[in-house]
């Protein structure tokens, strides 16, 4: 069984000062994951399109929550790699609400709903689309990525299903050292 520490263990042996060096790296590695499955979900005439994958015995569920650009497509490498290396997890990507092109077109009330565009109406969503999805029986451990972690944070208010959270953020510590050893 795989807790939490070892999410963490896991998070930290992989280079996530920002999505780009992720992708990157399973790039270099050329690691081969299976695919991830994607669905559009409808919750109240509004889709999002979700990347997931399941185990017919899981106990947990890892929650991905996106940054920019809010695709689910582009963290599938990195889902994979979680769903891969915690063998006891289902595994979600909540692409943000109209950020995906392609699939059933928005109604008129996506448009209509200025917050729709609003980062609350992002969050209010995923919670939505959590309740909708998961199953309420599985423990639920949340990794975000830049504007993703401040919906985790607000997700995770009040819901005790939720056991972690991990907030994946780019590291601006000694950036001017970094670019003067650069030259």
């Amino acid at each position: 069984d795989v807790c939490s520490s070892d999410l963490a263990v896991l998070l930290q042996t992989t280079p996530l000062s920002c999505t780009k060096s992720i992708f990157n790296f399973f790039q270099v590695q050329k690691i081969i994951f299976k695919n991830m499955n994607y669905d559009w979900i409808e919750i109240d005439g509004l889709y999002s399109q979700i990347g997931w994958r399941k185990r017919p015995k899981a106990t947990k569920a890892v929650v991905i929550i996106p940054g920019n650009p809010g695709l689910a497509r582009f963290y599938e490498d990195f889902a994979n790699h979680l769903h891969d290396n915690i063998p006891n997890a289902n595994t979600f990507v909540l692409s943000n609400l109209g950020c995906v092109s392609r699939g059933p077109k928005q109604t008129n009330k996506f448009y209509q709903n200025k917050n729709n565009f609003l980062l609350f109406g992002q969050i209010e969503h995923k919670r939505k689309l959590i309740e909708k999805m998961i199953d309420p029986d599985l423990e639920i451990i949340m990794v975000s990525h830049s504007i993703g972690s401040f919906m985790m944070l607000h997700l995770m208010e009040n819901r005790p299903m939720i056991i972690r959270g991990f907030g994946l953020m780019r590291s601006e510590e000694h950036t001017s050292e970094l670019q003067s050893h650069s030259d």
